[in-house]
């Protein structure tokens, strides 16, 4: 059974404490903070590409529209607000490029929340899934289907679906977009 929270801080305060934890798709780290400041991790690893995309992959994502100049300045925003962290590693990188240099089970949770298209989604979850330890979370945001450029939800289904897996947090906050998550369960044997 789904529980319901109040938004992506409730989400964050039910993470494991001090755990090694991943955001995907970070922009200007406002969630990356409240990260720092609810789950206090051990090891938090930023990672984005901090590039502009082709609109042809985001589709009508406003994401698309972002200039260079403006993720460069997104990414110096992140260099800056977290220069004196020693717990927190900036990757610059595409998710799957980045995903390659961690080993399986190697975080305790991590956040999905860089290119929502069902093809771009569907390859971040099944790299970062394998990524989590057995008891640890997978987690994301934009559970919704109210922009049609976003298309977590059916993704995620076609992904939850064959692996038995059902969603253990839901946020319902009306100010925020959705986020979603699943607890990564030993095998039932």
């Amino acid at each position: 059974m789904t529980e319901l929270l109040k938004d992506r801080a409730e989400l964050v305060e039910r993470m494991p404490k001090n755990g090694v934890v991943a955001e995907i798709g970070v922009f200007q780290g406002g969630f990356s903070q409240k990260i720092l400041d609810l789950a206090k991790p051990q090891s938090l690893y930023l990672i984005d590409c901090w590039q502009a995309q082709d609109s042809g992959e985001y589709t009508s994502d406003p994401m698309s529209k972002i200039t260079q100049k403006r993720f460069d300045e997104a990414f110096k925003i992140v260099q800056d607000k977290f220069r004196n962290r020693t717990n927190v590693k900036i990757v610059k990188s595409y998710s799957d490029q980045a995903a390659k240099k961690y080993q399986k089970s190697q975080f305790d949770w991590i956040y999905i929340d860089a290119n929502h298209t069902y093809k771009a989604f569907t390859k971040d979850i099944h790299l970062w899934f394998e990524l989590v330890r057995c008891g640890g979370y997978v987690c994301g945001h934009d559970y919704t289907e109210k922009h049609k450029w976003i298309e977590v939800v059916p993704a995620l289904a076609d992904f939850m679906r064959p692996r038995g897996l059902t969603l253990k947090y839901l946020t319902t906050n009306e100010n925020e977009s959705p986020s979603w998550c699943l607890k990564k369960e030993y095998l039932k044997l």
